[in-house]
């Protein structure tokens, strides 16, 4: 198991956000120097449950296909020209039953990569002398409408954190481009103008100068907060810090996190590469 939360190791992954005109998507994109850490044995392992729980007729496990996961939900993109695998959850407007599923099965999808990629070995990284680190951290809950079924957790680094402060000191409080981008989402996935499937409680804040970033979305209390607050660590050195979800009960809400975090990352990276 793999932890930033005190120390930087090699980027393996990270989430991007891409908007179109009408059409928009969630990416995760995976170094391809790093795709040796995922076993398509223990993806292959891991994935009757989901199928079970989602009820999904079709998996697929190769990261060489042109199509990724349950029910052919992600579309991979393999560009010669780019370091980076990309796997591609086109949003669609949820109408009945099968745009449904698709949407469960991007989300399970995405869960199963992070899972594997997550519960790798320091040692099966590839690094060099000068690398971009890790930023963010991201492990799923998939379950179907149960207590908890969508919860979202992982790690900051202390890059993250850093930028999270520092936006908060220069330009202010609320993120606004991680939350039109939660906006635009829930337009497209339910389809109109009014967002009735999640209602209007939306917010991407740092509340704090040292980072304490928080995610809100509809619901009794819902969203994404540090996991502790000083965080808990042994280094003196500045850290970064673990997050959580609190009353994240299905898959929709954690998408809407998903998308912050998918911004975020890239606000991040932006910064992170400017200050090098």
């Amino acid at each position: 198991m793999m932890h930033i939360v005190e120390e930087n190791i090699p980027m393996i992954y990270r989430f991007s956000w891409e908007q179109k005109k009408n059409d928009c998507a969630i990416v995760l994109e995976i170094k391809k120097c790093q795709l040796k850490i995922i076993s398509e044995r223990s993806l292959k392992m891991m994935a009757p449950y989901l199928i079970e729980e989602f009820g999904f007729e079709k998996f697929e496990s190769s990261l060489s296909a042109k199509k990724f996961g349950f029910e052919n939900a992600l579309t991979v993109e393999n560009n010669d020209q780019s370091e980076f695998l990309r796997l591609v959850f086109q949003i669609q407007h949820i109408k009945d039953r099968e745009t449904e599923q698709y949407f469960f099965a991007a989300m399970a999808s995405f869960k199963l990569l992070l899972d594997s990629m997550n519960l790798s070995d320091y040692e099966n990284i590839t690094a060099n002398d000068k690398y971009i680190p890790q930023f963010i951290m991201i492990e799923t809950v998939c379950c179907k409408r149960r207590i908890f079924g969508g919860h979202i957790s992982g790690e900051f680094n202390v890059d993250a954190r850093n930028f999270f402060g520092s936006y908060y000191v220069n330009k202010g409080q609320n993120i606004k481009p991680a939350l039109a981008a939660i906006k635009k989402a829930v337009k497209k996935i339910n389809g109109k103008k009014t967002n009735k499937m999640f209602g209007e409680l939306y917010s991407v804040e740092v509340r704090t100068d040292d980072g304490f970033l928080v995610i809100d979305c509809p619901g009794n209390a819902c969203g994404l907060n540090p996991a502790d607050w000083p965080p808990r660590v042994f280094s003196k050195n500045p850290t970064g810090y673990e997050f959580s979800s609190h009353n994240v009960d299905d898959l929709y809400q954690q998408f809407v996190i998903l998308v912050g975090l998918s911004v975020l990352s890239a606000l991040v990276e932006k910064a992170y590469i400017k200050n090098i």
